[in-house]
């Protein structure tokens, strides 16, 4: 027999289904039986009233009453449990994959080289998994130090690296991480150690570097590097970088920009060379390019070019600066008469210069604790993130008319 008729013919649930849902709710509350079990007969006390054509209220507030006992016996939604999912082990890795644990564990830490299937396998599944490996439970395991390793490319700016270096390294070492440094030539020996991290200072030689065995899930954080997929990267932004010194030219009456770059720092700063470009001509202004090796006599060769094309303004990256200047003077030209000339550089040196030279700062002492207080936390079980790294233009002299 029914509870009652509903309006306009809607069905309700009958006195037995009741009693059956209520025998279900002790069963919950007192731990037996499943939730699967009441959500069936839901379906069932639903489909029933379905004949009319109607949705049974009753059957909504049911419904309603499901995923709150749901919640009381334990079971939480699809997001929720899958935030509380444990994190996957490497043996789950090796069994989606279908290898041994050890296979697993030889291409995930890339001490051993294994078939290209296996690879191919396991990095497919440790990937749909999520695996990541824990650092910080790693060294922990194995008794040892944490240890971030750094990876020097073939050019950086030598205040940069030695003012990045002096910081980062203080400040992980209050936190108990040693920091070793390497050139690309010994980097793998440097992570076949068993690195928790690596730091890329500058552009590596791309061949080189993807030459690599990188463990699986090895932290890698590069510096000024173009994004690969594999890094968490601290950058400056070019753009914002270009637009400062494009601002502070056009307002000195420069009309063309002339890029100025060593041959060791091309690649580093290609994409500075690509925002300065792209702000010269949307302010209007005309652009060029000329490289150098680094020697006086070529530097002045390329301040020949860029004058000769009508260049008014330079900026020069990936060299010292007193060669540029020394360059100028052998050519018969000074700054800021005959070109205004600002520089990458920190300005330690560059201010006591005659004249003062403008620079452009990469910050070195508060890039270095940035990036310190990201990798301290990655090695502790942080994630990879993406930083944007602090810069400052300094005005000087030679970069303003009189």
């Amino acid at each position: 027999m029914c509870l009652g008729a509903g309006s306009e013919g809607e069905p309700l649930l009958c006195l037995a289904r009741c009693r059956e849902i209520t025998a279900a709710e002790s069963r919950q509350t007192s731990g037996v039986g499943n939730a699967s079990g009441f959500r069936n007969l839901l379906a069932t006390a639903g489909a029933q009233g379905s004949d009319s054509g109607a949705v049974s209220q009753s059957c909504a507030l049911a419904a309603a009453r499901e995923r709150d006992l749901l919640a009381a016996s334990g079971h939480a939604d699809p997001e929720t449990e899958k935030a509380m999912k444990p994190r996957p082990t490497l043996a789950k890795v090796a069994l989606v994959a279908g290898v041994s644990k050890s296979s697993a564990a030889n291409v995930l830490s890339g001490r051993r080289k294994m078939s290209e299937e296996t690879t191919r396998r396991v990095l497919a599944a440790a990937k749909s998994l999520g695996y990541r490996s824990d650092t910080a439970a790693s060294s922990l395991s194995r008794g040892r130090t944490q240890v971030i390793g750094v990876l020097v490319a073939e050019f950086v700016p030598g205040l940069v690296v030695s003012g990045i270096s002096a910081v980062f390294v203080k400040r992980c070492s209050e936190a108990g991480i040693v920091v070793t440094f390497a050139g690309q030539d010994r980097v793998q020996s440097l992570i076949d150690s068993g690195i928790d991290m690596l730091i890329v200072l500058g552009a590596p030689d791309a061949d080189g570097y993807s030459e690599l065995r990188m463990p699986f899930g090895l932290p890698v954080v590069g510096l000024e590097m173009a994004d690969s997929g594999q890094f968490g990267w601290g950058g400056h932004d070019t753009g914002e970088i270009a637009d400062a010194v494009v601002s502070h030219l056009t307002e000195q009456g420069a009309r063309h920009i002339g890029w100025m770059v060593g041959p060791a720092a091309r690649e580093t700063f290609k994409p500075w060379a690509l925002s300065l470009e792209e702000a010269a001509r949307a302010a209007g202004l005309a652009f060029s390019a000329a490289s150098h090796d680094g020697s006086g006599k070529s530097i002045a060769q390329a301040f020949k070019k860029l004058l000769g094309g009508g260049v008014d303004a330079v900026f020069s990256v990936g060299v010292d600066t007193s060669p540029i200047f020394d360059a100028l003077a052998s050519i018969g030209k000074s700054a800021p008469s005959d070109v205004l000339v600002v520089v990458q550089a920190e300005g330690i040196i560059e201010q006591a210069m005659t004249p003062k030279v403008s620079t452009l700062s990469l910050m070195a002492h508060e890039t270095g604790t940035i990036i310190a207080d990201m990798c301290i936390a990655i090695v502790t079980g942080g994630e990879v993130a993406t930083l944007e790294l602090p810069f400052e233009l300094t005005v000087r002299e030679s970069s303003v008319r009189s």
